[in-house]
């Protein structure tokens, strides 16, 4: 899926990257920072992944292959332009991370239709490049995919996500993602409802999916897929785009397992007011549950041509499986106290010893949150799972600016999991811009010890 890109691609998304020095790519900094604060305790940086030159950059995901088992899969790519995935390779870890094999290519953007399929120590892995959500309950495998052309007279670096869509599908893999089924088509039941118009809020060759984010799996086996699209004008033909960029809502499939395939289900669009709330409306949504069984959903807006509007992170809550949700709010501390956040994604973490957790970004003030802007620092915080708000206590950073880079440098755009065997949480960042120069970086990863688990 998207993260953004199925769940990932450049830019806004994760993703995957090029082939660097392969010598420097699994060697610590020479000093990997430590710190400690709010009972959680950080390492890092340790570089995964070294920048092959001074005007590319690296995005990546990094996550396990199977079910069970400590093989890790590693896929990254190269990016020159934003938004836009130039080359693609995968790695693979039989050991929990520790060594990598050197990277396989599975994706170049001038080369159509390629197979992305790897075999692993643990045998064939389909659709390495395309993401697929494991649910954690068995080892079945779910792809969603989003059908588009580029449209007459466009450049071809244009990203995908503003191509014109024409289908929605998705495939199921019962193997532990060695093998997909064929591609379904996405629609929701109901007479209403047709491939043209799958689910509420979207019309294909009228408007589209930008993202399709990490699912959540329910006890009853439903499971949420949170998407960000487009929004029509009310004469349902025309892009809703008060700023000349992207405007988005958030739509939640429900989908449940029949027989070889599933039936799903929609909420209505949950939009922000343009004028009072987000200039570019809600996007990059992560969804948690509490402990009395509501969903939270986290939302990225932004305040882009509007100073004055306090940039926040948006919530959203649903007492009904993902049916209906809150009018977005901002999100605040459990004291209340709402806290500014630049543009950028954010992810919440279920960890196995039953807290949640929440990474992104936090600003001191609202004009280092202007935007896209000042993407750091990053933290990593607890969430109250009886009032899904943050714990302002349990704040930890993970990467801040050092005083040797550049005012800009990002640390967002991020991919993260627990680690199987000690529990931490890792974290892998991409150190976009670094040093000045636009479109350069590395990837990195961090550890985030939970106390009281592992060592």
């Amino acid at each position: 899926m998207n993260a953004k890109g199925s769940v990932h691609a450049a830019g806004r998304a994760r993703g995957v990257i090029a082939l660097a020095v392969l010598a420097a790519t699994m060697m610590p900094c020479p000093a990997l920072a430590q710190r400690e604060g709010a009972a959680l305790r950080v390492t890092g940086p340790e570089v995964l992944v070294a920048a092959p030159d001074d005007s590319t950059a690296l995005f990546g995901s990094l996550r396990y292959s199977r079910h069970t088992g400590t093989e890790m899969l590693l896929t990254y790519h190269t990016s020159r332009t934003s938004d836009v995935a130039d080359e693609g390779y995968c790695r693979w870890s039989e050991n929990n991370g520790e060594t990598w094999s050197k990277p396989v290519p599975v994706y170049n953007r001038n080369t159509p239709g390629q197979e992305t399929s790897v075999d692993l120590p643990s045998g064939r892995f389909a659709r390495c490049w395309d993401y697929s959500a494991a649910n954690p309950a068995n080892a079945e495998r779910i792809h969603i995919g989003t059908v588009r052309t580029l449209p007459e007279g466009a450049n071809p670096n244009t990203p995908q996500t503003y191509w014109r869509q024409t289908g929605m599908a998705y495939a199921l893999s019962l193997d532990d993602g060695r093998s997909f089924g064929p591609a379904l088509p996405l629609v929701k039941q109901g007479p209403e409802y047709s491939p043209e118009h799958p689910f509420d809020g979207l019309h294909h060759g009228k408007n589209q999916v930008y993202g399709i984010y990490e699912p959540l799996f329910l006890e009853d086996g439903r499971f949420l897929v949170p998407l960000e699209l487009s929004v029509l004008e009310a004469d349902g033909k025309t892009i809703y785009n008060p700023l000349g960029w992207d405007f988005s809502q958030i739509v939640v499939l429900i989908g449940k397992r029949a027989g070889e395939a599933c039936v799903w289900d929609s909420s209505q669009p949950l939009r922000a007011d343009y004028d009072t709330q987000s200039t570019r409306g809600l996007c990059e949504p992560t969804l948690a549950r509490l402990a009395d069984g509501r969903v939270l959903m986290v939302m990225r807006g932004s305040n882009h041509k509007k100073p004055e509007t306090p940039s926040y992170k948006w919530t959203s809550l649903s007492a009904d499986g993902g049916k209906t949700w809150s009018p977005p709010a901002p999100w605040t501390y459990e004291t209340g106290e709402p806290f500014f956040s630049p543009s950028s994604i954010s992810q919440m973490v279920a960890h196995s010893s039953g807290r949640l957790f929440w990474i992104g970004n936090i600003a001191p003030d609202n004009a280092h949150a202007y935007s896209n802007g000042k993407r750091y620092p990053l933290v990593i915080g607890e969430v109250d799972r009886a009032t899904g708000l943050l714990l302002r206590r349990s704040v930890t950073v993970v990467a801040d600016r050092r005083p040797d880079q550049h005012a800009d440098i990002q640390f967002s755009n991020f991919s993260c999991l627990e680690d199987r065997k000690t529990g931490e949480i890792v974290i892998l960042v991409p150190h976009f811009y670094p040093s000045g120069r636009w479109y350069t970086g590395e990837l990195c990863r961090y550890r985030v010890q939970v106390p009281g688990v592992g060592g």
